[in-house]
């Protein structure tokens, strides 16, 4: 639930205000960042160039909007999954009170990632997080 409420709230997708899982996080991110977004959302169902021929007779396509939001929500869990390890790891007494930490730490991958979709290449689902 975690995961799902930060994109809403990160991508302004929330019909009404709502809290964040992350105290500090911004809701929604910058516009530009948003509108690229839609922009590699809309790149992302197009035909690939290697797979042009391909796609000419209907066999191929592009990835769907629903797979690359399902791609970013399984990113955000990993991500989430690997901030928890680490703050373990530092923190061996860790408790669910440490909990908010990891849920900062990836709600802050989850933005940078976001502001900068435009400059990542159009396989967007590729993403590093260790970086």
């Amino acid at each position: 639930i975690n995961i799902s409420a930060m994109l809403v709230l990160l991508l302004g997708l929330n019909e009404r205000p709502a809290m964040s899982p992350v105290r500090d996080m911004p809701c929604p991110v910058h516009i530009l960042a948003r509108k690229n977004f839609a922009r590699a959302l809309v790149r992302a169902q197009r035909p690939r160039a290697s797979q042009d021929l391909e796609a000419l007779d209907g066999s191929c396509c592009g990835l769907s909007a629903k797979e690359v939001l399902g791609e970013l929500f399984s990113a955000g869990v990993m991500k989430l999954h690997a901030e928890w390890r680490a703050l373990c790891r530092r923190k061996p007494n860790a408790t669910l009170l440490d909990f908010g930490d990891a849920l900062r730490g990836t709600a802050v991958t989850l933005e940078r990632l976001l502001s900068t979709v435009e400059v990542l290449e159009p396989k967007l689902v590729e993403v590093v997080w260790g970086s």
